[in-house]
């Protein structure tokens, strides 16, 4: 990683520089953003809701049950040594961000692990115990959580474990499994939205409010940004009615964000978790997220880690965070943030082209290499 330690006084105060000075080989760079550029998944004939509820069809629940926005148009934003090298589009636009929403969920969990407030082999049990109580649940830890391989058979707010699985639903497989926890992977919003409500209950305080105090509100982010559950979400905390988060915008709610404090927080976790020498995030935890899970080696803690071959050589794993809807003509619109430590590079994308997203992305991450 550079030397270079700057840092943003805020999201909307950035200090920019060329692409030469910041060490991209410049006709490359243009090249690699004007690919981004033309591979946006589109303007949408439907509005957001309507792609969400493409994208979930075939589940057993389509009913759109949290706050939603219509979607702006592509824009992005890339980010090295610290500094801007490139952004086009209207990056100061607040948009939902999908299951990047994940990812912020991560951040908020680390921040309870660094004061104490779970450990990873502790069974989630020992502070829910109602919804970790019976069966093979009891046996569910943290760990399991993060790593999507809780196996957690249930109902929470009114969507049974199952729902998201269109395998399990074409197959009319709606009862337990029987598969042990930390036995298998499965990408289940259900599930990331118990971890939500567990973090929630560990806390006793809204995760946003933890996240604009403790992250968000340090590292000068805008108090644009919103993080949303359901309308059937709110539960009473200590004679108090707070609601509980969404994973992500499956079903509506979610983390809505600017590309601008996005970005923020992508650099915040490339320095790992270091802010103008204030730790804001143990950078153990920044090392636990993207370590490899055995049940599948490409994903963290609700992260996923990718190596990218752009020159054949090994590299340490790629932080890679993205959330995605349903686009025109069947396309997935996909919403990414890429960490490139070993090159000290940031990317922020919207609304790209699922098709297209790992090609650019590389093309990007190529155009600084000597």
């Amino acid at each position: 990683m550079t030397t270079d330690t700057y840092h943003p006084a805020s999201s909307l105060r950035w200090e920019s520089v060329t692409s030469a000075e910041a060490g991209f080989d410049p006709m490359r760079l243009e090249a690699a953003v004007a690919l981004a550029q033309s591979s946006s998944v589109g303007q949408s004939e439907g509005d957001i809701e309507t792609m969400t509820r493409l994208g979930c069809a075939g589940e057993a629940y389509t009913e759109i049950i949290g706050p939603m926005r219509n979607r702006g148009d592509h824009n992005g934003m890339i980010v090295r040594h610290g500094r801007i090298v490139a952004e086009w589009g209207d990056v100061r636009r607040v948009d939902m961000a999908f299951s990047i929403t994940k990812s912020f969920l991560s951040t908020v969990a680390g921040l309870a692990w660094k004061e104490g407030l779970f450990d990873f082999d502790t069974p989630v049990r020992h502070s829910v115990p109602d919804l970790f109580d019976e069966g093979m649940n009891r046996d569910i830890t943290w760990e399991h959580l993060l790593r999507q391989t809780s196996a957690w058979e249930g109902v929470l707010w009114d969507k049974p474990a199952w729902a998201v699985n269109k395998d399990r639903v074409a197959a009319g497989a709606i009862g337990p499994t029987n598969i042990k926890p930390g036995a298998a992977f499965e990408y289940n919003d259900v599930r990331v939205n118990l971890l939500a409500f567990a973090l929630l209950r560990v806390w006793g305080r809204p995760l946003p409010q933890i996240l604009r105090e403790r992250v968000m509100g340090k590292i000068g982010a805008t108090t644009t940004w919103d993080w949303f559950g359901y309308k059937n979400s709110w539960v009473n905390l200590s004679g108090q009615w707070v609601q509980s988060v969404s994973g992500g915008g499956h079903w509506g709610g979610g983390l809505h964000i600017s590309t601008r404090d996005l970005a923020l927080w992508g650099l915040l976790t490339l320095r790992e978790g270091l802010w103008n020498g204030v730790e804001m995030l143990s950078r153990d935890w920044i090392q636990r997220e993207i370590s490899p899970g055995e049940a599948n080696p490409a994903y963290g803690f609700v992260n996923w880690n990718i190596r990218p071959s752009t020159d054949g050589q090994p590299r340490r794993p790629v932080f890679y965070t993205t959330g995605s809807t349903r686009g025109d003509a069947g396309t997935t619109a996909q919403n990414s943030v890429t960490i490139d430590r070993d090159r000290d590079i940031m990317i922020v994308l919207r609304w790209m082209n699922g098709d297209r997203l790992e090609e650019v992305t590389r093309s990007i991450l190529r155009s600084a290499d000597d």
